[in-house]
């Protein structure tokens, strides 16, 4: 399969006038989501895995996320800390979906790709970034760099174009510097089972991955 054109050029205008539009942003992924680089670069993701962890990762990655219970854990938890995130930010778990309900299909078809929608909220928590444009930049430049994520090389090529666009490129600068020159020594984000670790301390993921307790974005 290759790139669904159509739906990709029908994102461009919008996205030229706001780089950060959610719902047109998850619209193009899943439009190139079958583009044969895109999917040899998700298979890199997990190419040092055997059968059995890939096997392993996979079925966490199908396990729903019990709301209800990330909410009951203590304040200062990862599983909190991610409804924290949720609520500060207006944000749902499945976002994406929201954002572009046929991508759902993109995420059943490969599961590296729905791992990465669902887990990626976490790197925001253990990482202490916000949803704001510069973090998020920051962000994919560090997936890019710690776990080949194939989006965030292409944040790197839009660079130039996001400080143009946007008056708040001191910030995006610092964020990028402050996650991509650490994430090529951190281990790899996306291979971990944040699914079994809901109930630890936020500060204990980070001295566990070498990042200060206020993690890498704290001023």
């Amino acid at each position: 399969m290759g790139i669904k054109l159509r739906q990709a050029l029908g994102t461009l205008p919008d996205l030229f006038r706001d780089p950060y539009d959610l719902s047109r942003v998850v619209e193009l992924y899943d439009a190139l989501s079958t583009w044969a680089p895109i999917e040899l670069a998700y298979d890199a993701m997990v190419r040092g895995l055997d059968a059995t962890e890939r096997a392993a990762l996979a079925a966490l990655t199908t396990e729903p996320l019990d709301i209800d219970a990330l909410t009951a854990l203590p304040s200062g938890t990862l599983g909190r800390g991610y409804i924290d995130f949720l609520e500060d930010h207006d944000l749902a778990p499945d976002y994406w979906i929201q954002a572009y309900p046929a991508s759902v299909a993109t995420t059943e078809r490969n599961w590296v790709m729905h791992r990465f929608a669902k887990t990626h909220d976490f790197h925001h928590v253990v990482l202490g970034a916000s949803a704001s444009l510069p973090d998020e930049i920051g962000l994919q430049v560090f997936n890019f760099l710690n776990f080949g994520e194939p989006y965030g090389f292409a944040s790197v090529g839009a660079l130039p174009f996001v400080m143009l666009r946007y008056p708040a490129w001191k910030a995006t600068l610092r964020a990028v510097w402050r996650l991509g020159r650490v994430a090529p020594r951190m281990d790899n984000l996306f291979l971990f089972p944040w699914e079994h670790h809901y109930a630890t301390p936020v500060t204990a993921l980070r001295a566990r991955f070498g990042m200060p307790a206020e993690g890498l974005l704290a001023a």
